[in-house]
């Protein structure tokens, strides 16, 4: 530091909870804690491809999974090290079957498919091994093959 600007150097100490600040204050990338406090947020969207899903003005905007038919989603990735994972979908209908899938040649399902009482969920998720990740492409298969109709599907 320079010696003339020492002097105008001021020092200020605030002795206030993190909360607090998160509930009153302003910062980019802030999250709290689930177990108390707060810290720099953890979770970063990897792709979404909601903005271009749901709607058609040419026609039908879906595709059921169900039976034989798979949806399969490429997903590149730069670094793929992560704390953890999850693949979250936002059906437009939560038919009686599970929704399972694929990642890299890993299975697993999503096991809240069918916790919604109304059959019908804003958005499903399950965690699964960010080991399963790779660098460059991973390949993710979503199938019902429970599911003989558009409706179980």
């Amino acid at each position: 530091m320079c010696p003339a600007r020492a002097e105008r150097t001021v020092t200020i100490m605030w002795m206030g909870d993190a909360e607090k600040v998160y509930d009153t204050g302003f910062m980019h990338m802030l999250m709290r804690n689930p177990g108390g406090g707060v810290s720099l947020f953890n979770i970063d969207l990897i792709e979404n491809d909601g903005p271009g899903a749901g709607f058609s003005e040419k026609g039908t905007s879906f595709d059921a999974i169900l039976g034989k038919i798979h949806a399969r989603k490429i997903l590149i990735l730069d670094d793929p090290r992560a704390h953890g994972a999850w693949i979250v979908a936002f059906p437009k209908r939560q038919g009686k079957s599970h929704l399972e899938f694929t990642i890299n040649g890993h299975h697993s399902r999503v096991e809240n498919w069918v916790s919604n009482v109304k059959n019908r969920a804003e958005n499903c998720w399950n965690p699964f091994p960010s080991e399963w990740l790779r660098k460059g492409e991973n390949i993710i298969y979503f199938f019902c093959p429970a599911a003989a109709t558009e409706q179980e599907g």
